[in-house]
């Protein structure tokens, strides 16, 4: 998932033409460029290093930056072919363990995606489930969800539930509501 996360973070201040501000928050880092180009999994300190050098360049928490490079993940990285599939919201995140298969089975990356589930659908909303290997990537998570609402012109709201179905500390989840 750290992949993905600074996958987002380089294309979120790329984007911005601040392309030199990724480098120096590398360098900052102590990481050099062959270093992160050759890397296929990044180490949790490694990945937390850059994302809190990155939060602090925004001035921003953590989490407020891992919320902002979810959604601009949800609204720039998805092909626009696999947008155009008349998909809904909810069957689009019903089908995005399959998506994220196909996306990757064509890549060298080796990028662990966590699982996703979808329950208690009903006509206001349904819950959100997710395998939690990287807790402190929830906030990306639910950045996400948020930007695939903008996507899919679904706008919604996201709220973190602390119960769910699932043992606790191996899934979270958010209640999605419109």
């Amino acid at each position: 998932m750290y992949g993905i996360v600074l996958k987002s973070m380089e294309d979120y201040i790329s984007s911005q033409g601040k392309r030199f501000i990724f480098e120096q928050i590398k360098a900052n880092s102590g990481i050099d460029e062959l270093t992160y180009f050759l890397i296929h999994y990044y180490p949790n300190e490694l990945s937390l290093k850059l994302l809190i050098k990155g939060a602090a360049y925004y001035e921003m928490t953590l989490n407020e930056f891992l919320e902002l490079l979810g959604n601009h993940w949800a609204t720039h990285a998805y092909d626009a072919n696999i947008l155009t599939t008349q998909l809904s919201f909810t069957q689009f995140l019903k089908g995005i363990n399959r998506i994220h298969a196909c996306i990757l089975a064509g890549s060298e990356m080796q990028i662990g995606v966590s699982p996703v589930y979808i329950s208690h659908e009903t006509e206001s909303g349904f819950v959100f489930y997710f395998k939690a290997k990287e807790k402190p990537l929830t906030p990306f998570l639910y950045g996400m969800v948020l930007g695939l609402g903008k996507k899919f012109n679904s706008p919604c709201e996201v709220s973190y539930l602390i119960e769910n179905d699932f043992p606790k500390g191996i899934f979270e989840s958010f209640k999605v509501s419109w």
